[in-house]
């Protein structure tokens, strides 16, 4: 399975958020594009 996540960040708040889902996605052992 592949997850794809698309974020938009101004003030980079959102891009921290999009990264420890990414990190949580991961680590259950699917691949994020």
């Amino acid at each position: 399975m592949k997850v794809l996540i698309v974020y938009d960040s101004q003030t980079g708040n959102t891009g921290l958020m999009a990264e420890a889902v990414a990190q949580g996605v991961r680590d259950s052992d699917i691949e994020v594009v």
